[in-house]
């Protein structure tokens, strides 16, 4: 009876440590910008035609960018009515039950599982004001997270197996669905690869040929399940607009088109401009296709004059979108294969260009990624120290949503949508950002309870996280010294160690982006998918020292039993 009683008392905490994390989003606002065209205008309004049956709504320029996760799956809450926030918060909620399941095997303790899941229940990041907005950073962090869960969970079952077929299954499409969130998610897609790497070399190891079937059918199912679902939106793509794409901003021929123009040197060997002005003067002469954009690039007609004047240049990031609609003007996005003819033909001649030496110009590339060029090494490494630290002191996070200007009727057409509050001047005392909001009662008290818990994950990640790292190396050598063979050993060292790795990669990619394009520094919009990859290492950590304490005062025969 009493091994029955101690589960249940745990489940009863984890119930009501749920019930309290959903009850704070009470206290939270959406944070609306109507000048945000190419990001929350953008996706809410593929979330308003999702909702009325026309899929991704008119075929035009931006359509096919950015992806479809976040339109669908905001869709499909409004759909159900249930409000906006506590349904990004009630998904986040399951990915670190998913996560709690997925390290099972190797954390087998109840008590720890519990203060697991509630350490990652209350991620500071889910109370932060700034990703309340109608884009896809309310979700990317749960959904990447729900990834980087089933790829781990796939790995730690290497040795008994159990439960694999499921974790394949939901490793690929996990991951299909992530990378359709948000098109920076090749830091995901090597973490799956890693995972499913060392989950075979383990089934090979121990089951030898048997154990190569196993692994090959583990790694075929991920790579259906990605496939399947890759080509199931790729498909009503092609149905609606004629192209057999999941997104044709990362990849096809308008990644291509704006890979090729990027490759053209510029004096200043400079990533944060596309193409400057003396490389597009050069190439309107020897490029025909890039010539019928003179006219919206430098020309009278400029779309962006705005933006030049201010900026000075075509900045990267920006440029691919401009560059879109620029399209569109001289009259390409009459259909989607009209768009991809021409960015084909133009990719087709800057590339020959390039390859026979007639203009300057580095190695083939296609995408939208800021190019890299040798200097940037350095400052790429020392901006991810930053990143690291940005996060771990949690830089940036406030419980506050930025207030909406705009008029009330024109707002109540997005909270009807999204059966949620936007944070409206209505709500501050005299339009303050930093001011309170003129709440009372259960709302404000959720409110400053999600203040408290930002500012105590604030002060907590940092000291958590080295006694983390030292642990996780104390581990490491204590297995090493004692010469402990056995996946049984070694699983958790592993799963801390992937984990640690997704932090500093996704560290290290916000990095690139900041030294090529713009800076991310501080900013939780572009940081919130490192918190709950951080605090799953810090939790893996102490589930490292508790299984490494009693080993470490035992005979080593038992250590390595």
């Amino acid at each position: 009876m009493n091994k029955h009683k101690i589960p249940a008392m745990f489940l009863a905490v984890a119930v009501f440590a749920t019930a309290v994390r959903l009850f704070m989003c009470a206290g939270m606002f959406v944070q609306f910008s109507s000048a945000a065209i190419y990001d929350d205008i953008l996706q809410v309004q593929k979330a308003f035609s999702s909702v009325s049956g026309q899929w991704l709504g008119e075929f035009g320029p931006m359509t096919l960018v950015k992806g479809v996760g976040y339109p669908l799956l905001t869709a499909f809450f409004s759909a159900i009515h249930i409000p906006y926030i506590f349904a990004y918060h009630l998904l986040y909620t399951l990915a670190c039950l998913l996560f709690v399941y997925a390290v099972s095997p190797v954390v087998k303790n109840n008590f720890l599982r519990l203060l697991l899941y509630v350490f990652l229940l209350f991620n500071p990041i889910a109370f932060s004001g700034q990703i309340t907005r109608f884009y896809r950073d309310i979700g990317y962090y749960s959904v990447a997270f729900i990834a980087i869960s089933a790829a781990l969970g796939l790995m730690l079952r290497a040795q008994d197996g159990k439960g694999v077929k499921f974790f394949a299954v939901f490793t690929g499409a996990s991951l299909a669905f992530a990378c359709m969130f948000r098109e920076d998610s090749q830091w995901l897609m090597v973490y799956t690869v890693a995972c499913v790497l060392v989950f075979g070399a383990v089934r090979i190891m121990l089951l030898k040929k048997q154990g190569f079937k196993k692994a090959a059918m583990a790694a075929s199912a991920v790579a259906v399940a990605f496939a399947l679902c890759m080509g199931a939106v790729s498909l009503v793509n092609f149905v609606h607009y004629g192209v057999f794409t999941a997104d044709d901003y990362n990849t096809g021929p308008f990644a291509a088109a704006y890979g090729a123009i990027s490759r053209l040197n510029n004096e200043f060997d400079d990533p944060s401009v596309t193409i400057y002005k003396a490389q597009r003067l050069q190439l309107y002469e020897l490029s025909p296709a890039f010539a019928e954009l003179k006219e919206q690039l430098d020309g009278e007609s400029l779309r962006f004059q705005g933006f030049l004047e201010a900026q000075g240049e075509y900045k990267t990031g920006y440029f691919s979108f401009f560059m879109r609609y620029m399209v569109a003007d001289i009259g390409y996005y009459t259909t989607a294969q009209a768009a991809n003819e021409y960015y084909t033909r133009l990719a087709d001649e800057v590339n020959a260009l390039c390859d026979s030496g007639a203009v300057a110009a580095g190695p083939k590339r296609s995408g939208v990624v800021a190019r890299f060029y040798p200097w940037m090494a350095g400052p790429i490494a020392k901006i991810t120290v930053e990143e690291i630290f940005s996060v771990l002191h949690g830089t940036g996070l406030s419980q506050y949503a930025g207030p909406a200007s705009e008029d009330d009727v024109y707002l109540k057409i997005y909270e009807n949508f999204a059966h949620a509050t936007i944070a409206a001047d209505r709500y501050y005392e005299g339009g303050s950002i930093a001011a309170n909001y003129n709440l009372s009662g259960v709302k404000l008290l959720c409110q400053r309870a999600a203040g408290w818990c930002i500012r105590l994950y604030q002060l907590a990640m940092p000291p958590l996280f080295f006694a983390a790292v030292i642990v996780f190396l104390a581990y490491g050598f204590f297995g090493l010294a004692k010469r402990i063979a056995g996946f049984a050993f070694w699983a958790p060292w592993l799963a801390a160690a992937s984990l640690l790795s997704a932090f500093i990669v996704r560290c290290a990619m916000l990095a690139y982006v900041t030294v090529g394009s713009f800076s991310t520094l501080g900013t939780p919009s572009y940081e919130a998918a490192c918190y709950p990859v951080l605090l799953a290492f810090i939790g893996m950590g102490l589930c490292l020292a508790a299984a490494l304490l009693p080993m470490a005062i035992k005979r080593p025969a038992k250590a390595g039993a």
